[in-house]
């Protein structure tokens, strides 16, 4: 061995560090999957998905409860077929799990069901943004103002943010 390729502590703890990175980075990765797909996945008492299905956070809490089932209509009308992409997603969570339990770790098909997951969700979140850009420009004028009044008082964490203002 060579002076370059002797491990020695910079790199111990190089690789150490790069380690907890990427362990931390997939704890990350998998709670944001998690909950994208698991609101994808969570069924309304009739069958349909909840309105967390689209779910933009703040934007989505100052929506009207009407506001929000339509979109969430809307939204549901871009899966063409939802069995398959539930069956898809419940599939790269196997996958996943599968590759978690391994021994040896196998690196690769976790990057993969990863990969699969974060893809299939980014199509969901871009569907769901042309939606919702689609209905607030919609929006009339005092609709758009009663709607920013609604995201700033969930932002500030007033309750009661979403609902509709009487007269509407």
């Amino acid at each position: 061995m060579t002076e370059t390729e002797k491990p020695g502590p910079g790199r111990r703890s190089s690789a150490k560090g790069t380690r907890i990175a990427l362990i931390l980075s997939l704890a990350v990765n998998l709670l944001f999957v998690g909950l994208i797909v698991g609101a994808a996945m969570t069924r309304h008492r009739q069958g349909n998905l909840t309105d967390r299905a689209v779910g933009f956070g703040p934007l989505t809490a100052a929506l009207t409860r009407d506001d929000r089932h339509a979109l969430r209509e809307r939204f549901l009308q871009t899966i063409p077929d939802r069995k398959a992409f539930s069956a898809a997603a419940a599939a790269d969570f196997a996958a996943l799990v599968a590759a978690l339990k391994a021994d040896p770790w196998d690196s690769a098909a976790a990057g993969s069901a990863l990969q699969r997951q974060g893809l299939r969700s980014q199509e969901r979140l871009a569907q769901g943004r042309a939606i919702l850009l689609a209905h607030i420009t919609g929006m009339t004028t005092a609709e758009r103002q009663d709607f920013a009044a609604r995201i700033e008082a969930v932002l500030a964490g007033r309750r009661g943010a979403g609902k509709a203002p009487t007269g509407r």
